[in-house]
């Protein structure tokens, strides 16, 4: 029989009484609960194995029982979830889980349970303590015991909330784009497609899949040498916004285009068809061209006709000349607003119209609502404020795609509803003409109104019908604009987020290597000493392969403590801007044997964080451009500041470098370092010329606002 150290037992003893109540009978029971002594001494052991790694701090980390509760988690998971870590202790993992994800993550737990695996991984969401809702991602690996049975979990846990919103954004801005009716593509600084919308593949006349990945000028060689290349290499060089007008002979179609210099020196590009707004100045010109032919033959008739004739046709001339400079302030144009106000008193005098007004599609309420009007009181505002019926004139035209004219209100029975409105705003007569994008997509709605019974003639239908085509350039345009501006907020926006995530993991990863690694290292440098000194004298050779290691140890804590520094500067936040440049210099005089010298002027003690890291990685990259490439013999670093602004300056006596050529190589230095020096409303200048060094330059101010 095992010995009592052996194992644990659990006994209880029954006896048996005679007829006298003598004992006659004992009856012993004993359990043997050696297993499971032994399995709660490994888990507290395997508990105590994975301690160092769960404080690493990398990703949430928790040793998970088979019953759901927490054995042990570390600071990271804690953090993430927004409770203490005896509060985490105290709950199992399916009362922190999201009510919509418990199933799938129960079902995958039990099958572990089951034996039918060992582990499984899922994308999940948490309620943290303070009840936001958090994605994640989670590695899940069981640990048996000899008999197969789950002796305990270990669960990996990671933080992926802000990169779904991230992807959200995306889709929506996606979603967006692949509406529009323009065409949008993304080109990259070696001129190959990274993005193409729907509207871009008709145009390209390729799908995405023969366009992604491939260098524009090898799709689409007719280009070569024309306009169009001409002015896509001018928005990159000079890196501005570029608009302008192309024939594209291979569809026979005119588009106006829109580039836009993107991160990294790409473009993006927005390409319009604007062949109808083309074909209507043609038309213009031609009606010009007739009135001037009609205008002479005047001259020739009777002094009544001609002064009949002449009437008519200055009107129609005067009707066409407005069309036209219309036209000629759409293109220049930036405001929405005043350009509808002038084209609806232009179609109200055009059709002697005594009210108008213009309504806009708005696509979340599917109603067309006024954005301009004249000769109208509130209440028909009020009752015309939104509409998506079929009675009105607007409505009829919004439903059926086509212009809609009611002679006489009075008489039109679809008007019923609304005749009571339109006798206290005092019309009889009433036109609607819709405007509508090449695809038919709905944009909104000009109306005239007038006082009598009434019908617009032919030709003061076309010249609205020209009018029209105007507005939906105009409105087209403007939508597309915007959603340009927008595209381009949120990839600078996504930039921003970017540099502060590397920061930040910069940050940490510099605290692990210096409070981790480095004093590792020191104690195991310590322990190897210690032990080459208790060593015998005879043990020369060993003493001496020992010394090396020691020499060797310190030379890779020299090395992570620099790799730390690179990664985050922590003498910023101990004492400042001005003791960080210093230290910059003297590292770097110390490594690349160039004399760095560091001078300072009236800077305040106490500068923003992010003013004082953008200033320090740009002096830091300055310099190690100085040490890759400028061969110069020494180098100066200034750092002044006034009132209002901080002023750095680095500066070398070195061979210099072409600054457009430098650009073009395409790396990341400059690029980084403007988007910086963005951030915190600063300016970038840069003077360098083969053979006569470099000056870098960035004015910033102390006191700055977001970007």
């Amino acid at each position: 029989m095992p010995s009592q150290s052996e194992f644990a037992r659990i006994s209880s003893d029954t006896n048996f009484l005679g007829q006298q109540g003598e004992v006659r009978k004992v009856v012993t029971a004993a359990i043997d609960v050696t297993a499971y002594k032994q399995s709660e001494a490994a888990l507290a052991a395997s508990a105590e194995l994975f301690r160092p790694y769960c404080e690493l701090g990398l990703v949430g980390m928790a040793i998970i029982s088979p019953e759901k509760g927490c054995i042990e988690v570390n600071d990271e998971i804690c953090e993430i979830l927004g409770y203490e870590r005896t509060e985490l202790l105290a709950r199992t993992w399916a009362e922190l889980t999201y009510p919509d994800d418990l199933a799938a993550d129960v079902a995958n737990f039990e099958r572990v349970m089951a034996g039918e695996c060992d582990g499984y991984s899922l994308n999940k969401r948490w309620i943290r303590k303070d009840g936001q809702v958090i994605d994640s991602t989670i590695s899940v690996k069981c640990v048996r015991r000899d008999d197969g049975a789950v002796d305990y979990f270990v669960a990996l846990l990671q933080d992926i909330t802000a990169r779904k919103q991230a992807e959200e954004t995306q889709k929506q801005t996606h979603r967006i784009l692949e509406s529009s009716a323009d065409c949008f593509f993304n080109l990259d600084r070696d001129w190959r497609f990274t993005y193409v919308n729907a509207a871009g593949e008709a145009v390209v006349g390729k799908n995405r899949d023969e366009l992604l990945g491939h260098n524009f000028w090898e799709v689409s060689p007719e280009t070569i040498g024309t306009v169009l290349e001409q002015e896509y290499r001018r928005a990159v060089a000079e890196n501005l916004p570029v608009a302008f007008e192309s024939y594209y002979a291979r569809l026979d179609r005119w588009f106006s285009v829109s580039t836009y210099p993107s991160g990294f020196g790409g473009l993006a590009i927005n390409v319009r068809d604007v062949t109808e707004r083309k074909l209507a100045e043609i038309e213009i010109a031609r009606k010009n061209e007739e009135s001037q032919q009609l205008l002479e033959r005047i001259r020739e008739m009777a002094e009544t006709e001609k002064l009949a004739l002449e009437n008519k046709l200055t009107t129609e001339l005067a009707a066409v000349t407005r069309l036209h400079e219309f036209s000629a302030r759409l293109l220049a144009s930036t405001e929405l607003q005043p350009l509808l106000e002038e084209l609806l008193n232009a179609i109200i005098s055009l059709q002697n119209a005594d009210f108008g007004n213009i309504q806009l599609y708005n696509p979340g309420s599917l109603a067309l609502e006024i954005v301009v009007q004249r000769g109208f009181q509130q209440d028909f505002l009020d009752h015309f404020k939104s509409v998506h019926d079929d009675g009105a004139a607007c409505g009829r035209a919004m439903q059926r795609r086509e212009r809609i004219i009611i002679e006489d209100v009075q008489t039109d029975p679809d008007f019923e509803p609304h005749r009571r409105i339109a006798a206290s705003a005092g019309f009889r007569a009433v036109q609607s003409t819709p405007l509508l994008t090449r695809t038919g997509e709905m944009l909104g709605m000009i109306s005239t109104h007038f006082r009598q019974p009434h019908c617009p003639s032919e030709h003061e239908l076309r010249l609205t019908d020209l009018y029209a085509v105007h507005a939906t350039e105009l409105i087209v345009r403007k939508q597309s604009e915007t959603a340009v501006r927008r595209y381009q907020q949120e990839l600078q926006g996504l930039t921003t987020k970017l540099i502060e995530a590397q920061e930040h993991e910069s940050k940490h990863l510099a605290r692990e290597l210096h409070d981790v690694f480095s004093q590792k290292l020191a104690v195991l440098g310590m322990e190897i000493a210690a032990l080459g000194q208790k060593l015998p004298v005879s043990s020369q050779e060993l003493k001496s392969r020992l010394q090396q290691f020691t020499e060797q140890i310190g030379f890779l804590s020299r090395d992570i403590h620099q790799i730390s520094r690179q990664l985050h500067p922590a003498i910023l936040d101990d004492l400042g801007l001005e003791a960080g440049l210093r230290n910059e210099c003297l590292v770097f005089s110390q490594q690349q044997g160039i004399a760095a010298e560091f001078v300072s002027r009236d800077v305040p003690r106490s500068l923003p964080g992010d003013l004082s890291l953008c200033l320090y990685r740009v002096a830091q990259e300055s310099l190690r451009n100085i040490g890759k490439h400028a061969r110069a013999e020494e180098a100066r670093v200034d750092l002044s500041a006034s009132d209002r602004e901080i002023v750095l300056v680095i500066e070398d006596i070195g061979h210099g470098f072409d600054l457009q050529e430098g650009r073009g190589k395409g790396g990341l230095g400059l690029v980084s370092m403007e988007e910086r020096i963005r951030l915190v409303n600063g300016s970038l200048s840069i003077r360098s010329q083969p053979g006569k060094g470099t000056r870098v330059e960035v004015r910033a101010p102390l006191h700055h606002s977001e970007p």
